[in-house]
């Protein structure tokens, strides 16, 4: 038990330390207003990951350059997909989504996720998921995550490169 907690925690953080090198390359002001779909959002966490896995998701192919990101972000936990078997690869990828996942990965590297901040009660903190909204509040008290003004969250919104460059820094980078 300890060595496969051990494992998901080694290969959480290969993933988002390749993860961050991406995504902080990525500065070109069109490419980070981009819209960031599901697929890539897993491929960032799960690429860099010598693990090999096994997909379930009747929507991702064995022969699909994302296999083997989707396969391991989902043994670890991090992804789900719908409840219809499928992961919906081309999907973009809303905020609160991105939260989660960002969540999940630093809960499973236990990386510290302290509150710095007040809670902010978004006008739109009832249109959070109740699955996600742990997630957003952690990182937003955490100051990881900022609403789309200083009054609502937009979880619904879809999460823009730039955005998921910041999360992934401010986790995973910046907090060593």
């Amino acid at each position: 038990m300890a060595n496969r907690r051990q494992a998901k925690k080694n290969a959480a953080a290969a993933v988002n330390k390749e993860a961050a090198k991406k995504e902080v390359k990525t500065t070109v002001a069109e490419e980070t207003a981009e819209k960031v779909t599901a697929v890539e959002k897993v491929a960032e966490k799960a690429n860099a990951l010598n693990a090999k896995g096994e997909s379930t998701f009747a929507d991702v192919p064995s022969t699909a350059w994302y296999y083997n990101a989707v396969s391991v972000a989902s043994q670890l936990g991090i992804v789900s997909g719908y409840g219809d078997g499928n992961f919906g690869p081309n999907d973009l990828i809303t905020r609160q989504d991105m939260a989660l996942m960002t969540y999940k990965t630093a809960k499973i590297m236990n990386k510290s996720l302290e509150p710095v901040n007040a809670e902010i009660t978004f006008e739109d903190s009832h249109e959070i998921s109740d699955y996600a909204f742990e997630a957003v509040m952690t990182l937003q008290k955490a100051g990881i995550i900022n609403g789309m003004t200083d009054t609502t969250f937009e979880p619904h919104s879809n999460a823009t490169r730039a955005q998921s460059a910041k999360v992934i820094f401010d986790t995973f980078v910046d907090a060593q």
